[in-house]
Parts: C-alpha cells; structure tokens; sequence
C-alpha cells in the first residue's frame, strides 16, 4: 500500500514558500553573516581597540592588518565597524522589542474590545502618526538628552503606533471566527483569548511589520548620530562615523563609502528577508 504522504508542519511550509525567492534567501544570508560578525568578532578584540586613538597610524590604507584601514584618529575602521554592527542590532532589536510588546497591547484592547476604547486609543495613536518617525523621534531625543537608553526610549515610542494599527487590523479579521466565539461560550477569560487564540493566528503580519521595523530603526539610529542627537562620539557607530569623515571625504573617500554601503547593505538585507516573509505568510499563496 502507498504511504500517506507526511503533513508538513506550518513552519516546513513556510521555509518552502520563502526559499522560492533568491532575493529572500540573499537577503536572509548577509543578515545572517552580519549577526555572525558582530556577535563573534568583537569577542576576540578588546573595545578599546575601537575607541583609543594612535595619531601615529592615521589614514592607514586598506592592508592586512587594517582590513578597512585606520580613520582620522588612528583606530581600526574594521574593528569599528563589527562594534558599530552590534551596537545598532541590539538597540534595533531592543527598540522594536519594546515597541512591539506596547503596540500589541494597545492593537488587541482596541482590536478586541471595539467600541469607545477602540476609538480612544485609535485616536490617540493617529496622532502619533500624524508626526513621521524619524521628526518624533528627534523631539524625543531633543528633550531627553544624548544616550543609547534615550535613543532606545525615543524610536520605541515612534514606532509604538504602527505596530498597533497592525495588531488590530489583523484581530479584527479573526475575532469573529467560530473559534473564537465557543472559548467566549465556554467563559474564557478576555485576556486568555487574545494571548492564546487570536494573537497566534493573527502572527503573519506581525512577524512581517516587526522585520521591516527593525531595518527602519538601524536606519534611524543612524541618521540621529549623524545628526548629533544619537550614539554619541567615541562610541563606534555607522552614523557617527559617517559625520566624523564628513571633513576628509574627499581625501579619503573610504571613510564614509564603508560605514555607508553598511547601512545601505544591512537595511537593504533585512528588507529583503521582510519581503520574502511577507509573501510566505501570505495566505492567498497558501496551495
């Protein structure tokens, strides 16, 4: 007799879908060599390697020694770069982290719930979108002061209400489901349907808004140290390191061509790997 075939977990499906794209699996790549680098790299180089300045090594050419040469200040731009990368990871993580747990909170009461609490806090969250990210964030900034824990408060809180606005638009498309209305029927808490019912079969869209927002805040985080109101200097971080090559970048172009083709490169990556989770996660391609 023929064997049945093997059901496919959702997980097994979903990889199936997403290898199909080879902008996806590039993407997922050099995000997967960026994690590798700044997570392994820096445990063989001391910090003070990034941040103590040698003027008797200054403007040192790409070599063996110095993979990416030295800047300015005599430090190694390779050894700042891999220091810079898990700066900006973490704090993209930890602001996205942040973000999404208060965003979901705010999107499965009003998306749940409905009626004046749903217009209150949908209210309230138009008028943070109302201020684009990046303007909201520098306010932020601006009135809390220079420092990772202020950026991480500040792009948390820019990004809360998009996150909300996912979290209900996608409860609002289960809450009404047949499954749902029988744990109402057998007294199930409010707060156990949204954790363990609808939150779970609401996770596709989240999964796709948490990745993209991630590539938005290393590009945010960025552009405030270029600013001056991010990470500040000796800190190595991308941002800060393209506004310290601003005077020599034309002697020395390498300056801000590296740190930059990173940003470009990592946010790039990690959008790739958001598009292709978003049409894995697509259910009108689920065959």
């Amino acid at each position: 007799m023929r064997e049945k075939p093997r059901k496919r977990s959702q997980f097994q499906m979903t990889w199936r879908r997403y290898k199909k794209s080879k902008l996806a699996i590039l993407g997922l790549a050099a995000v997967a060599v960026l994690f590798f680098s700044a997570l392994i790299i820096p445990l063989f180089k001391d910090y003070d390697t990034a941040v103590e300045q040698d003027f008797s090594s200054r403007y040192q050419p790409l070599s063996a020694e110095h993979i990416f040469g030295t800047d300015q200040f005599g430090r190694d731009i390779f050894i700042r770069m891999m220091f810079g990368a898990r700066i900006s990871l973490l704090v993209g993580i930890a602001t996205v982290s942040a973000s999404l747990l208060s965003g979901s909170c705010i999107g499965a009461v009003a998306g749940y719930y409905g009626g004046r609490i749903d217009e209150v806090l949908m209210r309230i969250m138009d008028v943070f979108l109302a201020i684009p990210n990046t303007l909201l964030a520098i306010s932020i900034v601006a009135a809390l002061g220079q420092g990772i824990t202020n950026l991480l408060i500040a792009l948390a809180i820019s990004q809360v209400p998009s996150f909300a606005r996912v979290v209900r638009a996608s409860i609002l498309t289960v809450k009404e489901q047949d499954y749902i209305e029988a744990a109402r029927a057998l007294g199930t808490p409010s707060a156990r349907i949204i954790a363990r019912h609808i939150l779970p079969n609401a996770i596709g869209p989240i999964i796709v808004q948490t990745t993209l927002n991630v590539a938005r805040t290393i590009l945010n985080i960025s552009s405030l140290s270029f600013v001056g109101l991010g990470i500040s200097p000796p800190t190595p971080e991308w941002g800060s390191m393209l506004a310290d090559a601003k005077p020599q970048m034309l002697q020395y172009p390498h300056l801000i061509l590296i740190p930059g083709a990173a940003i470009a490169i990592t946010v790039m990556a990690i959008n790739l790997v958001g598009d292709g989770l978003r049409d894995a996660l697509d259910p009108r391609l689920r065959n």
